[in-house]
């Protein structure tokens, strides 16, 4: 059982696609129950794979080899979450937006920094909200696990700082 995953992958690998899209969808099979919550730097980026992942199954292949066991619910299926009538839902933010009152059993940070913005700022703005404020998102402490994403471009990004600070962890 693994509570931390770090992926670090090159850009253009799918990785997003894969880790933002694909997986929440297979975690949905496994438990319609799950609860999880995906972040990016950007708002639009997390929000750009909740459509993409909404697409998926709302798909007429996933809803014929799938539908039995995840339904959707009609009234919250939004950009920014997703419900379904197991009680399974996934939120999705920015990092730069707030992330307060909600949690879940999964959460996912899906390249946590633009590669554009490399600043010292950012980079501890970063580590701080995964300190502070992520650590507060967790629906049950014991159980929660965390996945991150994104390609190494730094080695104060947040990959190096749970590498180096959480190694008993991941």
């Amino acid at each position: 059982r693994v509570n931390k995953l770090i992926i670090n992958l090159p850009p253009r690998m799918l990785k997003s696609t894969l880790v933002s899209v694909v997986f929440p969808a297979w975690c949905w099979l496994q438990d319609p129950s799950f609860q999880m919550m995906t972040l990016s730097y950007s708002e639009k980026l997390a929000i750009r794979d909740n459509v993409r992942f909404r697409r998926l199954l709302k798909s007429d292949w996933f809803r014929d080899k799938f539908g039995d066991i995840v339904v959707l619910s009609d009234d919250q299926d939004t950009k920014t979450r997703v419900d379904n009538m197991s009680g399974g839902y996934r939120l999705v933010a920015g990092l730069d937006s707030g992330l307060t009152g909600d949690g879940g059993e999964l959460i996912i940070l899906d390249d946590p920094v633009s590669a554009n913005d490399m600043s010292d700022l950012v980079l501890d703005g970063v580590i701080e909200t995964y300190r502070d404020v992520l650590s507060t998102r967790f629906n049950d402490l014991r159980n929660t696990r965390l996945v991150l994403t994104q390609q190494r471009i730094h080695e104060r990004d947040l990959s190096g700082y749970i590498l180096e600070n959480e190694k008993d962890e991941v």
